[in-house]
């Protein structure tokens, strides 16, 4: 015979169970974390049409070579910045209800890891100072971010506990060893978390603006751990 209780509180879920002479508890325990983030990560790309893949390419290079010399004055380690994508492909246009070659483009990009906020600020206004055509993918994390996953972990383990021990109060019985366990963690946006872009940098050019004195706001971001512990009740 087989007894399902179901006990529903927020967003855990709880159930015991009884199979012959094994009886059991299962208890999902919930934990965040919330820090405030001290790095983000940041996509600036370029892409140019020619006539030929030299010129789109010679035109990329440049571009992105500005962006990473802005990069070092910043004073942003080498090894914070990673390209990201380099392509070059046909590119066709429809004229007249059929499709013409209209060059070749090119593009590639660079995901830059900044530490420090203010140089973040001044990537972002400078930028645009620049060649390159795409600011995109604006991330926040945290330099201790496994550190702050294990932590989330443990407390769900503990949360778990501390559930399951009140069950076993609540019914009258005595709770037992571990049978099994599992956790999946919740990082936020990983944190990557919260993204934010500047697809359209060439609506910003054209309007003259080239320093809008970008402020980030990096906020908060949260760090989530949720455990599945199944224990014995004795």
């Amino acid at each position: 015979m087989k007894k399902t209780m179901f006990l529903s509180i927020a967003i855990a879920v709880f159930t015991v169970l009884s199979f012959g002479e094994t009886r059991s508890v299962s208890v999902t325990g919930e934990a965040k974390i919330t820090v405030v983030p001290d790095m983000a990560y940041m996509t600036i790309g370029a892409q140019f049409t020619e006539t030929t893949v030299k010129a789109a390419m010679d035109k990329v290079k440049k571009a992105m070579a500005d962006v990473v010399l802005l990069c070092k004055e910043l004073k942003i380690d080498t090894a914070d910045i990673q390209t990201e994508h380099i392509t070059v492909d046909k590119d066709f246009r429809w004229e007249n209800n059929s499709q013409k070659f209209a060059g070749y483009v090119a593009s590639s990009g660079i995901t830059v890891r900044v530490k420090n906020f203010d140089a973040l600020n001044k990537l972002i206004e400078k930028t645009l100072s620049t060649d390159a055509t795409r600011m995109n993918g604006l991330a926040y994390s945290h330099t201790k971010l496994d550190s702050l996953k294990t932590a989330a972990m443990l407390l769900s383990l503990d949360d778990a506990k501390v559930k399951a021990r009140k069950m076993c109060e609540r019914m009258g019985v005595k709770l037992g060893a571990v049978i099994s366990l599992s956790n999946s963690g919740q990082p936020r946006a990983d944190i990557a978390p919260m993204r934010a872009g500047m697809e359209r940098m060439e609506v910003l050019k054209a309007a003259g603006d080239a320093s809008p004195g970008v402020q980030v706001q990096p906020g908060r971001v949260e760090i989530g751990s949720s455990s599945f512990v199944v224990f014995q009740i004795e």
